[in-house]
This record gives C-alpha cells, sequence and structure tokens, in this order.
C-alpha cells in the first residue's frame, strides 16, 4: 500500500464506509454512474473545508469592513440610525455566501481511477469532466499565499495537445501527496502496461 494514500486530506475509496463525510454528498452519489465497475477508483478527495471560508475571504472581509464602518459611523451620529441596519445587511450577506460555498463545497469530488482523472461539480447543473491517464503529460501544484498559510494547494492537469492547465483540483489538503499518488498511476497505468 502506498503510504501516501494514508497521509491526511487524502481520502482512498476503501475508506469510504468509515469516513461518510469525507466522501459524501451530491457528488458521491452520481459517481456512481459515471464510473464503470471495470474501474478501480484509487483517489477520492474534495477540498479542503477551510475553502468554505478561503474562497470568498475577499468578500468576506470586505462585508466585515462595511458592517465595521457602519456601525462606528452610525456610533458618531452620520448615518440617523441605519448603521445596524446595515451592518445585519452585511452580515445576512456574509451569511449566504458562506452557505452557498458550503452547498457547492458538498457537490464537489475529485477522482483517481487506475484510468482516468475527474472533477465533479456544480450545484444546479452538474459538470464532470474527466481525462485519460495516458493523455495527461503535465500534473502541476500551485498554491496561494491564502492557501499556503493553511497547508493547502491546488492541482492542475494538463493533457496532450493543450496548451495551458485544462482542469484543477482545487485546495486539497496535502497537495504535493495528492500528486505523487496521480503521478504514480500515471506511471502505472497510463502506458497501458499496468495490471488491472
Amino acid at each position: 500500500m502506498n503510504p501516501a494514500l494514508r497521509e491526511p486530506g487524502v481520502a482512498r475509496a476503501a475508506d469510504a464506509a468509515a469516513r461518510p463525510s469525507a466522501v459524501g454528498g451530491p457528488a458521491w452519489a452520481a459517481l456512481s454512474d459515471l464510473v464503470p465497475s471495470s474501474e478501480t477508483i484509487l483517489l477520492t478527495l474534495r477540498p479542503h473545508p477551510v475553502s468554505i471560508v478561503l474562497r470568498p475571504l475577499g468578500l468576506l472581509l470586505n462585508l466585515g469592513l462595511v458592517a465595521a464602518i457602519s456601525l462606528w459611523l452610525d456610533a458618531r451620529g452620520l448615518l440617523g440610525g441605519y448603521g445596524g441596519r446595515a451592518a445585519a445587511a452585511a452580515a445576512v450577506c456574509g451569511g449566504l455566501t458562506l452557505g452557498w460555498h458550503a452547498v457547492d463545497w458538498s457537490c464537489r469530488l475529485y477522482v483517481l481511477t487506475d484510468r482516468r482523472v475527474m472533477r465533479l461539480a456544480g450545484v444546479f447543473r452538474q459538470v464532470a469532466y474527466d481525462a485519460p491517464l495516458r493523455s495527461i503529460q503535465h500534473v502541476i501544484v500551485f498554491r496561494s499565499v491564502r492557501e499556503r498559510l493553511c497547508g493547502l494547494g491546488s492541482v492542475g492537469f494538463a493533457t496532450a495537445g493543450s496548451v495551458s492547465i485544462e482542469f484543477s483540483w482545487f485546495m486539497v489538503a496535502n497537495p504535493v501527496a495528492v500528486v505523487r499518488v496521480v503521478r504514480e498511476a500515471i506511471d502505472r497505468y497510463g502506458s497501458g502496461t499496468g495490471s488491472r
């Protein structure tokens, strides 16, 4: 067994029953229709839960600033008593934003099988994107400042014939371990000579 599969933030399909919260949700239910029984699921993961806050962080900080300024101006009598309402509206917008990102998080799933890599995403309209292992030319890790501060990273995939990253697994825990597992799968199964 590859030790990278046991590192935190990387969920194996065999662990699904033991950790349903890690791989459950609408995306997991759709996976059974998208992966034929002839394929072996090697890895399932989704963005780290902290991504629910990290993705809209700029908006949340701006809403917090609006609320603070509104209350400050209202305390000085400059908003005619409407500062509390403005702050409450900013708090409601922040709550709705977090709620939306939580729902979006529950609908995202990243999958590695012995034949392809996949990304399932979408709340109202689910989009499943996959690329065969044999066509993946580059696996790239990129980490923004906020991802690095939280120990996260994003993994991008480029296939033969593409000039850029075609799709990514955003804000996953232990991105280096994830890339190691993906590269091992590409080396083993991508050439078509690996055992199935």
